[in-house]
């Protein structure tokens, strides 16, 4: 059962991240976010006075 759990979280996970324009790849060294030009951009935000990197989700 706890295997089935895995599975099924994972795959939800894999296509969510894929609708929203990201593609994870698990490496030993970490894991990569890369981006789907088309429907993501890395842009530079502000929240909480604070600059931080963010993903911005373009719309269809």
């Amino acid at each position: 059962m706890m295997a089935a759990s895995f599975f099924w979280t994972v795959h939800l996970t894999r296509s969510q991240l894929t609708e929203l324009g990201l593609t994870r790849i698990e490496r030993p060294e970490g894991t990569w976010l890369i981006l789907d030009p088309s429907k993501t951009r890395l842009r530079t935000c502000t929240m909480g006075g604070q600059q931080v990197t963010c993903i911005r989700i373009e719309r269809d």
